[in-house]
């Protein structure tokens, strides 16, 4: 009976790495690696090794992509601590800074949206609109926080075989981006629309872009910074990234 459920799990994890390399939807594929990790133990992953290897897999791709199979699984399970490995000097300590700046600004956009639903009037002078123009102007800056994780980081883990993690981040970039311009456009627009009309636009944009948002933080937190610290194992690479950002610089509180 062991032996039975032994191979079907290595049957169920055969099946998901087939799939990953088949660049299938990563969010789909970590909730079921969520579910399969609380069943597998290190006998399984090195039982799996075997398998991949015997069935044509050189031993460093099949160990990179059960190490990407366990990551998965601890982001499916929401219990993965990845930021707890990061030096305080790490620049992807200074990254997830930067999320939580986000994350606070976006916050604020929802109580500034909530709050705007029960005005009865408003200009461009008016408290909320001008404290609502700040907050979406910090959170434009997102735009050159993504365009350094574009640039910088995704090319390295694409080199070492994560290209698939890297198009689902991209892509969720891309959609955040048009969240950010809608957003812009609807604060230049508040003098040629109602106040009815603005309603509308602010609570739908702000109900599409606040919880891709956080999804999209946790994603890169909570699986691909975990990934990239195994995937860049070379001190001086992440050292040669932190320089370039610092030449290009931060997303900096407005003043």
């Amino acid at each position: 009976m062991a032996k039975i459920k032994q191979n079907r799990k290595l049957k169920a994890l055969a099946g998901l790495i087939k799939r990953m390399e088949q660049e299938d939807d990563l969010r789909v594929l970590c909730r079921e690696a969520g579910q399969l990790a609380a069943k597998v133990d290190q006998q399984d992953i090195a039982l799996a090794e075997q398998a991949l290897v015997k069935n044509g897999y050189s031993l460093q791709m099949a160990r990179q992509l059960l190490t990407q199979f366990v990551f998965m699984g601890m982001y499916g399970q929401k219990n993965a601590h990845g930021q707890d490995l990061i030096e305080d000097a790490h620049i992807l300590r200074r990254i997830v800074v930067e999320h939580n700046l986000f994350r606070c600004n976006a916050a604020e956009l929802c109580v500034l949206a909530g709050s705007i639903m029960h005005l009865e009037e408003m200009s461009d002078v008016s408290t909320e609109f001008r404290t609502l123009t700040r907050v979406v102007r910090y959170l434009s800056l997102l735009r050159e926080h993504m365009e350094r994780e574009d640039d910088m980081i995704f090319p390295y883990l694409k080199k070492q075989g994560f290209t698939g993690l890297c198009l689902t981040a991209e892509k969720e970039h891309v959609r955040l981006r048009k969240s950010l311009d809608n957003l812009t456009d609807l604060i230049q627009s508040i003098a040629r629309i109602s106040l009815t009309e603005f309603k509308s636009r602010l609570a739908a944009n702000v109900q599409l872009f606040y919880p891709l948002l956080l999804d999209h933080l946790a994603f890169e937190e909570e699986l691909i910074h975990p990934i990239a610290l195994v995937a860049i194992d070379n001190p001086d690479t992440w050292e040669a990234i932190k320089a370039l950002c610092d030449q290009i610089g931060y997303c900096e509180l407005p003043a």
